[in-house]
């Protein structure tokens, strides 16, 4: 099997939506609005084996520079001894390559359990931190919509976010351990928002000297290929308990539900019970395990 750089967007189309919440955030950055931020490796096979008149591919490596820290998504569905080898072995051939194919600087990547110790030969130092996929597919964004899930013990109400309401968001995100937050990305993704006291400036966000309790958004949502992944899902900590996450994440479901979204996944850490346990009355089923890594040389 060979190394190849992909440019062919049908071609990676075609393999990645054979798995969408497996793949969700490749998927969401195949959009037009992340495709040049991105850079693709494939893992093909050489020969004709599926009598296509090319060369098969077998694993996928995204590559997304769109971010302060570059971020490398390599996942393969676990029930598939076979896809995980071949991203096994495309996560050996890029550190084999890393000048030439890896960032030379810090990095975030998404692996299989166990592919972290591939970085660590090739001599990169990584640490590791046990995550979940979860995600709602089309039939049950469906049932979300027909029978939204109750809302329970929050007296908050949540309001769609716009680039008015950035220093809000930067202010409640510097109060977190870690956080994924940039201001551009309420130029692009769906957000919302719990205001202590009520909503943003009269009412129409910007904070207006209201201090904003809870917030989550997507960190993907592509309307052509019908993924959202949601992220930055935070409450200030004099504020949890009380709900307001729950009202955030449910307020993002239905309005990618109403807009006709039919894979909507997120990324929870494996201790993270008390979310677990939220996201799960929400609906949201596990799909996989995989670790998220800080990676630098």
């Amino acid at each position: 099997m060979a190394l190849s750089e992909e440019t062919d967007r049908q071609a990676l189309e075609a393999f990645l939506m054979a798995d969408p919440a497996v793949n969700l955030y490749a998927i969401g950055d195949l959009d037009p609005t992340c495709w040049g931020d991105c850079v693709w490796h494939g893992l093909r096979e050489e020969g004709d084996p599926d009598g296509s008149g090319g060369t098969a591919l077998r694993a996928v490596a995204l590559l997304y520079r769109g971010l302060a820290v570059p971020v490398l998504q390599l996942l393969a569905d676990p029930r598939d001894p076979a896809a995980v080898r071949a991203a096994e072995r495309l996560l050996s051939l890029l550190g084999e390559a890393a000048v030439e194919r890896l960032p030379a600087g810090a990095f975030e990547a998404h692996l299989n359990p166990g592919m972290d110790r591939i970085l660590r030969s090739a001599g990169f130092r990584v640490t590791s931190r046990p995550h979940l996929r979860m995600a709602m597919g089309a039939a049950d964004l469906a049932q979300f919509l027909a029978d939204p899930p109750p809302v329970r013990g929050c007296g908050g109400e949540a309001q769609r976010l716009t680039p008015a309401d950035a220093e809000a968001c930067m202010d409640l995100c510097r109060t977190l351990e870690r956080s994924w937050f940039e201001p551009q990305c309420l130029d692009s993704g769906v957000y919302y928002g719990i205001y202590g006291g009520g909503g943003g400036a009269d009412g129409e966000g910007g904070g207006g000297g209201r201090t904003l309790l809870a917030m989550g958004g997507t960190h993907v949502a592509s309307s052509d290929y019908k993924v959202a992944a949601l992220g930055n899902v935070a409450t200030r900590a004099t504020q949890r308990r009380k709900g307001y996450g729950r009202v955030v994440t449910r307020a993002l479901c239905l309005a990618l539900a109403e807009e006709g979204y039919e894979t909507v996944g997120l990324n929870v850490t494996t201790d993270n019970v008390a979310a677990i346990g939220m996201y799960e009355s929400l609906r949201f089923r596990v799909v996989m395990n995989f670790v998220e890594c800080d990676v630098d040389r």
